[in-house]
């Protein structure tokens, strides 16, 4: 329960603003096909629901959860490393995010 007494929705989901689709689409277009396939099932973006990462790893290509997890961080990295204006999406550098912290998706 909020502090002003009502109830919290843990299922609601907020509606996106105006464009954020079209944004989106086009951070995954920088991504190489497999990376852009994980992170759309492991975060809903194919409008089903969320997948676990061993279901992910099955669907890129057979590979285990630990495999498709660090394929999913290597995606990230590189999505977040374009959002700092590093690098370029075809210089196929692979190192991955930033050390871990808490906005990481496990």
């Amino acid at each position: 329960m909020w502090d002003d007494g009502t109830d919290i929705d843990l299922e609601a989901r907020p509606e996106p603003e105006p464009g954020t689709h079209h944004d989106v689409e086009a951070l995954l277009d920088l991504l190489p096909a497999r990376e852009r396939r994980a992170v759309e099932l492991r975060f809903r973006l194919d409008g089903q629901g969320e997948r676990s990462r061993e279901k992910v790893g099955a669907a890129i290509g057979g590979v285990s959860g630990e495999r498709a997890r660090q394929v999913i961080e290597a995606a990230l990295g590189r999505l977040w490393k374009q959002g700092r204006g590093e690098g370029r999406p075809d210089e196929g550098d692979s190192r991955g995010p930033p050390p871990r912290s808490s906005r990481w998706p496990r």
